[in-house]
């Protein structure tokens, strides 16, 4: 159906090509999977499918990309859009109406085909915001808006649905919700072509994973026969139960929960009981944080009903919570960008939040938005870095900005132009500005949200040395994995309200908890709670089989 023939593209101006030598074949009915880290060629690829690198971007081209073997340059981008959908990453970029059910009716418009308000809402039910229908566009979660960006390329019904990380804003049940509708797509016929970096709720399902590294197709094949050749252990870490499977030196690669369940039962596995994760802070240090009975509300309508927590130096706390629960409105009310109406008090190293300006706050906590672009605005790294820092008046402002660099690895970057940079670059370098500040609590908002695993592993060694010099951070997350990693106390918040807190294998484990979240525990929880206890890493589990 979609076949590339020793394909290879260049950008227009680029100095060398971005994919080389592709040929593969994607067969009509097919769940193809194509993975690789951040950079690898993944999105070009799937801009030459729908199109755009023909009719729009231009550059040179070798080879040949066929559509029902026709080459692609032979039809329209209209054809092609009614023959594929298309959902993206950037949900913003695809959304064009004001309203959520302008948004599906002009999907359908576009292309020709019936836009009745039952056609509307069949769409908008699938996904599960039926309730949205009448909702301002401008008014939705970035989940919210993913999902309608789904829902408007469900409505058209396509042949090929093509999926560019579809659920980078959504939470894991939400993500699980996405999968099941593709599962229901595929049993229909419909030919799916999934680009994603994290595959471990969808490996089981799939038909064949394509792995691309640095432009080029380096593996194609079943999930079991992908992640035999060992093609993904140096782009991305294996699923858990695959590395279970590894650890064990089994000769079959495991691909669910259900799947390790039953190794681990066949084998007898059995654990040393007890809990080995502590990471409790010292608790004879003052706060950085006390955040004691925040209420808030919009417009008459409570928000926050009475949050309290405590953030002590070097502590790594993380906030769990579905969309709408209260987490981004906790999070403005600490670093003053709103201010309590009724009852409750933020303290910040011992000062009320409401007695500070904005930016006089900022030298106690920094935030680090979901999408670093918001940001960046200067021409170089370092005049980013120092921007803050000498707008306030530190005389030392440039010394600061040198030692932020290479506290996130970017002083080699330093005359480089920002909006140049990769996503996990780009969010390092966020950091360095809000450190350069000198704060004693950095607030990162999904910090990991489009990162392969190799710039994630980097943001979080940023993480841990800000937490080995006393600073404190909070990250909202739903990567379930990367709080049972670095977390030291986990927090649900659930219609605005505390629901639950403690440890990570306290919370993780606690199914009403990550149901409260919309959220779903890791799987080394799941299996190693079986046995007794709770782990947090495939290390820990090892480190505990008798």
């Amino acid at each position: 159906m979609i076949t590339f023939k020793n394909f290879t593209y260049q950008y227009p101006k680029a100095s060398e090509p971005t994919l080389h030598d592709i040929s593969l074949d994607i067969q009509k009915g097919e769940f193809i999977l194509i993975t690789g880290r951040s950079g690898a060629g993944k999105t070009t690829l799937s801009r030459a499918m729908f199109g755009a690198l023909h009719h729009d971007i231009g550059g040179e081209f070798q080879g040949t990309l066929t559509l029902k073997d026709e080459d692609i340059s032979q039809y329209s981008i209209g054809t092609i859009g009614a023959f594929m959908g298309v959902v993206f990453d950037d949900p913003d970029s695809q959304l064009f109406m004001p309203q959520v059910e302008d948004e599906i009716k002009f999907s359908l418009q576009a292309r020709n085909m019936p836009s009745g308000q039952a056609d509307v809402e069949k769409a908008l039910k699938r996904v599960g915001i039926a309730h949205l229908l009448k909702r301002s566009t401008h008014e939705l979660s970035g989940g919210e808006k993913q999902k309608l960006a789904i829902a408007a390329a469900l409505a058209v019904n396509p042949e090929v649905f093509l999926f560019d990380e579809p659920t980078s804003q959504l939470d894991p049940r939400s993500t699980l919700e996405i999968y099941t509708i593709l599962k229901e797509l595929k049993a229909e016929g419909k030919t799916i072509i999934l680009i994603e970096q994290k595959i471990e709720d969808i490996i089981d399902i799939v038909d064949r994973i394509a792995v691309i590294d640095h432009g080029r197709l380096i593996a194609c094949g079943t999930p079991r026969e992908a992640l035999l050749s060992r093609a993904l252990f140096n782009v991305m870490p294996y699923p858990c139960v695959s590395r279970l499977a590894m650890e064990f030196g089994s000769e079959k690669m495991l691909l669910s929960v259900d799947e390790g369940r039953q190794f681990l039962e066949a084998r007898g596995i059995r654990l040393k009981p007890g809990s080995g994760n502590g990471r409790s802070i010292d608790g004879g240090a003052q706060p950085v944080l006390q955040v004691n009975g925040l209420r808030f509300g919009y417009n008459g309508n409570d928000v926050l009903k009475g949050i309290s927590f405590t953030v002590m130096p070097g502590e790594v706390v993380a906030i769990l919570g579905r969309n709408g629960s209260g987490k981004t409105t906790t999070l403005k009310n600490i670093i003053g960008l709103l201010k309590p109406r009724e009852h409750g008090m933020v303290l910040l190293n011992g000062r009320d939040v409401k007695d500070m300006k904005v930016e006089e706050a900022a030298h106690y906590a920094g935030f680090l938005f979901q999408n670093p672009d918001t940001m960046l605005f200067a021409e170089t790294v370092m005049e980013e870095v120092i921007f803050s820092p000498a707008n306030l008046g530190f005389a030392d402002a440039p010394e600061r900005a040198v030692k932020a660099l290479e506290e996130v690895g970017l002083l080699d970057k330093k005359d480089e132009y920002p909006r140049y940079l990769g996503n996990g670059e780009k969010l390092r370098l966020c950091v360095a500005s809000i450190l350069a500040m000198g704060p004693r609590l950095i607030i990162l908002d999904e910090p990991t949200t489009g990162l392969d695993d190799n710039e994630c592993d980097r943001l979080m060694e940023v993480v841990l040395k800000l937490k080995a010099d006393g600073v404190a951070v909070i990250m909202v997350s739903h990567d379930m994995n990367l709080v049972a990693r670095y977390a030291n106390k986990v927090i649900v918040i659930a219609g605005g309200q505390i629901f639950r807190q403690g440890s990570p294998a306290e919370v993780l484990k606690d199914a009403a908890a990550m149901g409260e979240a919309s959220l779903k525990s890791p799987p080394i929880v799941e299996l190693s709670g079986e046995r007794g206890r709770v782990c947090l890493t495939v290390e820990e589990f090892m480190g505990a089989v008798i």
